[in-house]
């Protein structure tokens, strides 16, 4: 995995970005990295030792570039290298986090209010006894729901059924 720059909107270290920049990392002084943190507008996560800023967010005079050595007054060499940052820089150059800034989040409409339809509590189907046998008994939702599957014309010939045993047995 890359190095990328920790300040929110810069694209340096991704594929996408074609201008070379150098990465320096986040300070280990903790006095330091504190003020990095403070220095950086980004909400989303807190700037730790592992993390990198690229140059662009650093002033011109806190990034050197060449390496000069001097003897006796003299320029021994001039050389280009890779940039180095001086020991108290700050971040402090944001310009892709300007318009991001100065953006006000936008407010969520608030939900509509919802009503919760609470079902009506079932009473328990009551259970009558007849005088017949144990294996007679019937609640009343159970004998209602077989009349309900019962046809007009079964429910007649099953009354005079029971109508003409009453005849039969002798009281």
């Amino acid at each position: 995995m890359g190095r990328k720059c920790f300040v929110p909107h810069c694209k340096t270290g991704y594929r996408t970005c074609k201008d070379k920049f150098s990465l320096f990392s986040a300070p280990k002084d903790d006095d330091l990295l504190e003020k990095w943190r403070r220095a950086i507008p980004r909400k989303d996560r807190v700037l730790q030792a592992i993390d990198h800023v690229c140059e662009k967010h650093f002033e011109p005079q806190f990034v050197s570039k060449e390496w000069t050595a001097y003897y006796k007054g003299h320029v021994l060499a001039n050389t280009p290298r890779r940039a180095m940052l001086s020991k108290d820089a700050v971040p402090t150059r944001f310009p892709d986090c300007a318009a991001q800034l100065s953006k006000t989040p936008k407010s969520r409409k608030r939900p509509a209010q919802r009503t919760r339809s609470v079902p009506s509590k079932k009473s328990a189907p009551s259970i009558q006894y007849s005088e017949g046998s144990a294996g007679d008994c019937q609640s009343s939702s159970d004998r209602q729901a077989s009349s309900d599957r019962q046809s007009p014309s079964d429910r007649q010939s099953s009354s005079d059924r029971q109508s003409s045993s009453d005849r039969q047995s002798p009281s």
